[in-house]
C-alpha cells in the first residue's frame, strides 16, 4: 500500500516564535526552511521578530497603519549595509506619524 501526502502550497502564520524557548525557535526555523527548500512551499510570516524574520525570510512586505509602506529583497538588505530593523525605522519613520 502507498502513501500519499499532499503539502499546502501555502501556509501564513501570525508571529510564530512567541512563547517559544531558544530551541523551539531553532526547530521552527529549521522546519520553515526545510518546508520551503525540500517542496517550494511559499510561507507568509506576520512577526514583530525583525532579526529572526531576517534568518528565514527572503522577501518583506513592511507594514505601517495597515498599509504596505516598503517590500524588499533580503538581497537588497545585506547589500546596502542595514537591517530589516533599520528599514523599518526608516520606512515608517520610528513609527511616528
Amino acid at each position: 500500500m502507498s502513501k500519499i501526502l499532499i503539502l499546502p502550497f501555502h501556509i501564513i502564520l501570525d508571529e510564530p516564535v512567541n512563547g517559544l524557548d531558544p530551541d523551539g525557535i531553532a526547530e521552527l526555523r529549521e522546519l520553515l526552511l526545510h518546508l520551503n527548500h525540500a517542496s517550494g512551499m511559499t510561507i507568509l510570516i506576520s512577526s514583530h521578530i525583525l532579526s529572526e524574520l531576517e534568518r528565514v525570510a527572503t522577501c518583506f512586505g513592511i507594514l505601517h497603519d495597515g498599509k504596505i509602506v516598503k517590500e524588499v529583497f533580503i538581497q537588497d538588505i545585506l547589500q546596502n549595509g542595514t537591517t530589516l530593523e533599520e528599514l523599518y525605522m526608516q520606512s515608517t519613520k520610528g513609527g511616528k506619524q
